[in-house]
């Protein structure tokens, strides 16, 4: 421990720069704790936080701990003797944290003022303002650690001992003290060289212990009026290398994405898509494009030396169970962090929907049967002729009321079979056309009939009802009113007519058309002469 005197034994103490306390309390269920445990808990950190500070940092003035001149605020003049300590925080020789908290008005004329915050001094009263005898000549403004105990409690007596007293400090509080020296400590005045200081350097040794506790401030002429000629905050001064003024910038600037094409790719396919950046890219970098995607990589692109601008390429494979939809583009560092985004840079397609089933085949109801149709060519649809009728030998061309002859005609031309089409909506049923029976001619009493045998003629093939059609080809002809008469010599017993093979199924596309029916017209019956 040292002690440095003030005049009148007064003083400060402080730890010297020694090994200081190496052992720390160990703390066990049901143990007696005693004061002793508990200060040295605190002294072993202390120790160690002031040796870090001398062996790792140094010592001297960090920041701050200007010593200025007082102004006079009704006079506006330097007032003498007076100088100004600002805040600032110090490394004391030993280690010590000394932080000067608000500015310290210092009297040239006294020893010193310690000082610590607001809380009161508690050094001895007869040794504060004491006033020196102070000489024309400089003085250094210094400062050090000092350790002050504070904040009294009521104690409980302990027995009848005359050392008993009912107050004590509670807390120690960490201060300093602003001295007024006529002399420099002794400590280096020659700072090393900052353009190579590890140049030739030996193998360094532990600095050695300064031998005094201050750090000098300033130097401060002064006359014999003490009147403040000159204050040197430089000189005398001894900084420590502080880090918290040190700092820099990365060069990292934003960058932004453009997608220049874009990739396209269905479920289990890969996937490929082109993107631009207008700065340049930090290596390991990684894509991102939502889940259900694998060996997505990003690819070195080609750098723009103009512009700095790179192109790069995305590469993947889209899982099957990826959602469609379009996606964006993260590009990531390799911590995770988004460097930029890009939207719409790949669309996941869906799967194409199976093909639907063929249509079944139109058909058509009628009745209770269906039938599939097919169309009627023009040829086919045309109405065919009426064939000529000529009487037979011994018959009158002039029909008479009393007796007919049945008439006997050509037989008409077999009909194809020819499919009925199928129409997806009804059929509109027209009207029938059909011809009326002609009368056959009655011949006189005296002549003989024709043979009975003979069968009918059958009438003209009339067209079915069908949809109206668009040329006049489909449309049904007209039927003559009556037959001319048929010779006798060139009426031929009628054949019967050839059967038609059976309807066949064949889907078409186009419009139903006319189908051919025949209807045979009924042959009137001759009235037999009545009794009378």
């Amino acid at each position: 421990m040292t002690t440095s005197t003030c005049g009148c034994g007064c003083g400060s103490t402080s730890q010297l720069c020694d090994h200081g306390t190496q052992e720390r309390p160990r703390y066990f269920p049901r143990q007696l704790i005693t004061p002793v445990e508990l200060t040295l808990e605190q002294q072993y950190f202390r120790d160690k936080l002031r040796r870090h500070n001398r062996l790792m940092h140094g010592w001297g003035v960090a920041c701050g701990a200007q010593v200025c001149q007082v102004i006079d605020s009704a006079t506006r003049t330097v007032q003498p003797w007076m100088v100004t300590v600002q805040p600032g925080y110090v490394l004391g020789p030993y280690g010590d944290e000394i932080l000067i908290d608000q500015p310290q008005a210092i009297d040239l004329r006294t020893a010193g003022a310690g000082g610590g915050g607001d809380l009161p001094e508690a050094g001895d009263p007869w040794c504060n303002q004491v006033m020196v005898q102070r000489q024309a000549g400089p003085l250094y403004v210094a400062v050090s650690y000092r350790e002050t105990m504070c904040r009294q409690v009521r104690v409980q007596p302990t027995g009848c001992g005359c050392d008993d007293s009912q107050c004590e400090y509670s807390r120690w509080h960490d201060g300093f003290e602003i001295g007024v020296l006529t002399q420099l400590p002794a400590s280096p005045q020659t700072p090393p060289s900052f353009d190579n200081p590890f140049k030739g350097a030996a193998r360094p040794d532990c600095p050695a212990c300064p031998t005094s506790p201050w750090v000098v401030l300033a130097q401060v002429a002064v006359d014999a009026n003490g009147v403040v000629q000159t204050i040197d905050n430089c000189t005398y001064r001894r900084l420590v290398v502080s880090w918290s003024g040190l700092w820099w910038q990365c060069g990292e600037t934003p960058v932004k994405i453009t997608v220049t094409k874009a990739g396209e790719a269905a479920q289990g396919n890969p996937f490929a898509l082109t993107a631009r950046a207008d700065h340049p890219l930090p290596p390991d970098l990684k894509a991102d494009l939502g889940p259900d995607l694998s060996n997505v990589k990003v690819s070195p692109g080609q750098s723009d030396p103009a512009t700095g601008a790179v192109t790069f390429e995305v590469t993947g494979e889209v899982g099957a169970a990826a959602t469609p939809g379009s996606r964006p583009l993260s590009l990531l560092h390799a911590n995770g962090c988004i460097l930029a985004v890009a939207d719409k840079a790949l669309a996941v397609l869906s799967p194409p929907p199976p093909p639907p089933p063929p249509p079944p085949p139109p058909k058509t109801q009628l009745g209770t049967a269906t039938i599939t149709e097919a169309p009627l060519t023009a040829k086919e649809a045309a109405p065919t002729p009426p064939t000529p009728v000529t009487p037979a030998q011994g018959q009158s061309s002039t029909p008479g009321p009393a007796a007919s002859a049945p008439v006997v005609a050509a037989p008409a031309a077999p009909i194809p079979a020819a499919p009925i089409p199928v129409a997806p909506a009804p059929v509109a049923q027209g009207p029938v056309a059909v011809a009326p029976a002609a009368p056959a001619p009655v011949a006189p009493a005296s002549t003989a009939a024709a043979p009975a045998s003979t069968p009918p003629a059958p009438a003209p093939a009339v067209p079915s009802p069908a949809a109206p059609a668009s040329s006049a080809a489909d449309q049904p002809a007209p039927v003559p009113a009556s037959p001319p008469p048929v010779p006798a010599a060139a009426a031929t017993p009628a054949a019967e007519p050839t059967p038609t093979a059976a309807p066949t199924a064949t889907p078409v596309a186009s419009p139903p058309a006319a189908a051919k029916r025949v209807i045979r017209p009924r042959t009137p019956r001759s009235k037999s002469p009545q009794k009378k």
